[in-house]
């Protein structure tokens, strides 16, 4: 294998689901220095499933379940999720939804029309509405 070839490999495996990658023959002590290092670190913390109740999101993946089985949102829907996940239990403005969720200012209309599309999907009774205040993820 060229040196080339081997870079390539290499960039090509940090790229993938990788966060090291030692190439062969290594030097134990190199080893050792990484292995310290990624204790040091910790645990990676990009992929989490998180739960809510019987509402189950991997926000690696992107997948949903509502009890027990999947549902399919739109990248709007999964972000208006995730926002109101972030907070769960909490009331959450209507204002606040708009700013995480669109990146250009939404119209309050808008987050409503998500809203009742996000009922749609993981049931009505998950979301409540606190009139003049926002919306709670109930569990």
């Amino acid at each position: 294998v060229t040196p080339r070839e081997r870079r390539a490999g290499l960039l090509h495996q940090l790229r993938g689901d990788r966060d090291d990658y030692v190439l062969r023959p290594f030097a134990v002590d190199e080893l050792a220095a990484r292995i310290r290092l990624r204790l040091r670190l910790g645990p990676a913390l990009d992929h989490a499933v998180l739960r809510h109740g019987e509402l189950v999101v991997d926000t690696e993946f992107g997948d949903v379940t509502v009890d027990g089985q999947a549902v399919s949102l739109s990248p709007t829907e999964f972000a208006l999720l995730m926002a109101m996940l972030a907070e769960p239990g909490e009331v959450v403005s209507p204002d606040r939804l708009a700013r995480e969720v669109w990146s250009e200012p939404a119209s309050a209309n808008l987050v409503q029309v998500y809203i009742s599309y996000l009922r749609r999907k993981i049931g009505p009774e998950r979301i409540r509405t606190v009139r003049g205040a926002g919306y709670v993820l109930e569990p």
